[in-house]
């Protein structure tokens, strides 16, 4: 045990530098809220080494996972374990420790008690990482590094490697469904610029109508209705932006749902699904149905029986609702926003005919 003591205490100050000995991981892409890849450090030596500490930098919101014991998952590649032919299985020959820093990188440090060195051929991997991106990562393309690397022979004496990157492809994406329609949210701004697609936010109803308005960047949280392309279930990219000059989204009706699974306790919400023609449309949803996370839905403040509300193929910024034995009307009624209407109208917005009209 004081063998080991020493050894770890002893990556803690090197002496010395060789530019030919560090890390590296190839290229890789990484989802947000996606899958879990498993990414292998390879070891680059001139010299044989015993052991080695290095700190790793991630991307803002990417991270290791961490097993049922809660360790992270920074796991021995065949670098540092032997199989065990008459056990059939692989015993590693040293130890690994990973802690965070207060910094965020990630502290590694790989060491044996009995001074065994790490065997293999330089440049292939010496461990494998699971990593993880959460849902507040921003897209694109990032260098982070590994820095304050220290390897260790078994005689102790340490060299101190220069800092070196990698690169790191972090992307978000979000399917629709064959009839070109998905609902969506998302907890950082969206920039639909290059996605492919069309996003609206719904920013008036009344006895008839819904209005959608088609937005280009949106701040974090806002409930949207995006349309792509109909026919098959295609995957459009999406990017995160740290851009202020967003679109006004003061008015839009839809609730975004990032938080978690949204259980329907009401007679009075609306989720987007497949009408009973076929078409898509929000449909409205019986208790306990549940929204799923980072999709979006309608709130309507008192509940008129009404079925659904299609989407009008012919205009394309507007869903029709349609209420069970009864047509939409068409009067020249003014609607305010909640749906009430107004027999006189003063300074506002309001909803005639299914469109906006602003009063100065």
């Amino acid at each position: 045990m004081k063998r080991i003591v020493i050894g770890c205490l002893a990556l803690l100050t090197a002496q010395l530098t060789m530019a030919d000995n560090g890390f590296s991981i190839d290229e890789f892409t990484i989802e947000a809220n996606g899958e879990k890849p498993i990414v292998q450090i390879k070891m680059n030596n001139d010299v044989v080494f015993s052991g080695f500490q290095f700190d790793l930098e991630l991307p803002e919101g990417v991270s290791i996972t961490k097993d049922a014991q809660d360790n992270y998952n920074v796991l021995a590649a065949n670098r540092i374990r032997v199989f065990n032919e008459l056990e059939e299985t692989w015993i590693r020959t040293h130890n690994i420790n990973c802690t965070q820093q207060p910094s965020g990188a990630y502290r590694v440090m790989v060491y044996s008690s009995t001074s065994a060195n790490i065997t293999g051929t330089t440049g292939t991997a010496v461990l494998r990482i699971q990593l993880m991106a959460s849902d507040q990562v921003t897209t694109g393309t990032f260098t982070p590094k590994f820095t304050n690397i220290v390897m260790s022979q078994a005689d102790e004496t340490q060299y101190k490697p220069d800092d070196c990157s990698y690169t790191c492809n972090v992307t978000l994406s979000t399917p629709v469904t064959t009839l070109g329609y998905a609902s969506f949210s998302w907890p950082k701004a969206l920039d639909f610029t290059n996605s492919g697609l069309t996003a609206y936010i719904a920013t008036s109803c009344n006895n008839s109508s819904m209005h959608l308005e088609p937005v280009t960047k949106v701040p974090a949280n806002t409930g949207l209705i995006l349309k792509g392309t109909a026919g098959s279930e295609n995957t459009y990219p999406l990017e995160t932006t740290n851009d202020e000059s967003l679109d006004d989204v003061s008015e839009n009706m839809l609730t975004s749902n990032t938080t978690g699974v949204y259980e329907v306790t009401t007679n009075n919400v609306y989720v987007l699904s497949n009408l009973d023609d076929g078409r898509p449309g929000f449909y409205l949803a019986k208790q306990g149905i549940h929204v799923g996370q980072y999709k979006s839905y309608l709130v309507l403040s008192e509940n008129p029986a009404r079925k659904g509300l299609s989407f009008d193929e012919a205009e394309g910024t507007v869903t029709e609702m349609v209420a069970p034995y009864q047509k939409p009307t068409t009067c020249n009624d003014y609607v305010d926003l909640q749906g009430r209407r107004v027999k006189n109208p003063e300074k506002g917005v309001y909803v005639v005919n299914g469109k906006k009209r602003i009063i100065k």
